[in-house]
C-alpha cells in the first residue's frame, strides 16, 4: 500500500507549545512570545517579511530554491493539511518564523478524505555526490518525509528561546501530520542553528538535494524514535 499523511487540523494559536507563566525550565521561558499559525492575510505579510529578512540576514543567495516564487505563493506548500507555516509575536507583530512543506519527491503524499495512520515505506532519494567525488550514495529516509525550512528569530528576541519553541512546535506538527521523517539543511557556520537542531535530536545525514553552497550540511530526524529527553 502507498503511504498516506493524515490530515491535520491546525488551530489557529498553539497555547500548549510553551508555557505562559514562569516555570522551573527559568524565567527565561517566560519571555518567549506566542506561537501562532500564518493563515490571515495579515499574518501571511508578516511571514514573508520575516522571510525576505531571513534571506538578507544569511547573506546567501537563494534563488537556486525559487526564493521568489516562494515568497509570492505563500502559504504555498507550507499550507495545510501537510505543511504548516508559522510565525512567533503578539497579535499585530511577529518576531521569527519556522515552516514545514512535504519534502518534493517523485511520489507526492497523498491526501486522503479522512484521516488516517501512515502506513510506513522507504522513500530512496537520489542522493548527491559529495564535492569532489563521482560517488553518488543514496538517501533511505522513512516516509512521508517532511522539511524543515525558514527558522529565523529577529535579533530582538533572540536569547529568549523563541527558537526552540519553533523548531519544537514544528517537530510536533509534523509528529502529529504524521511525517515518519524530518530532514532540514543548514550551513556549517550557524553552529548555534546546528547545536539547536542536534539537542532536537537531528543527526547529520547525506547530500538529499543539490546546493551550490560549499559549507550546507544536511540533517535528518526520525520521528518514530523514541523521544529523549531535550537539552538546553
Amino acid at each position: 500500500m502507498r503511504c498516506q499523511a493524515r490530515a491535520w487540523q491546525v488551530p489557529d494559536t498553539l497555547p500548549d507549545t510553551v508555557p505562559d507563566t514562569v516555570s522551573d525550565t527559568g524565567a527565561r521561558m517566560a519571555l518567549i512570545p506566542p506561537l501562532r499559525v500564518a493563515r490571515e492575510a495579515h499574518d501571511v505579510e508578516l511571514a514573508r517579511a520575516l522571510f525576505r529578512e531571513y534571506a538578507a540576514w544569511l547573506g546567501v543567495d537563494l534563488c537556486f530554491q525559487g526564493f521568489e516564487d516562494e515568497l509570492a505563493a505563500l502559504p504555498g506548500k507550507y499550507a495545510p493539511p501537510l505543511g504548516l507555516l508559522l510565525i512567533a509575536g503578539p497579535p499585530g507583530d511577529a518576531v521569527g518564523c519556522a515552516a514545514l512543506r512535504p519534502l518534493p519527491s517523485p511520489s507526492p503524499l497523498p491526501q486522503p478524505p479522512e484521516p488516517q495512520p501512515p502506513e510506513p515505506r522507504s522513500i530512496h532519494v537520489p542522493g548527491i555526490p559529495e564535492r569532489g567525488s563521482s560517488v553518488v550514495p543514496e538517501v533511505a529516509f522513512s516516509g512521508p518525509v517532511g522539511e524543515v525550512k525558514r527558522l529565523y528569530v529577529q535579533p530582538r528576541a533572540r536569547g529568549t528561546g523563541t527558537g526552540r519553541a519553533l523548531a519544537q512546535a514544528i517537530v510536533d506538527a509534523a509528529r502529529a501530520i504524521g511525517y515518519r521523517t524530518l530532514c532540514l539543511d543548514t550551513l556549517e557556520r550557524m553552529t548555534e542553528a546546528r547545536a539547536l537542531y542536534e539537542s532536537l535530536g537531528f543527526s547529520r545525514c547525506a547530500r538529499y538535494y543539490d546546493s551550490p553552497l560549499d559549507d550546507a550540511v544536511y540533517y535528518s530526524l526520525d520521528l518514530h524514535a523514541p523521544e529523549r529527553p531535550m537539552t538546553p
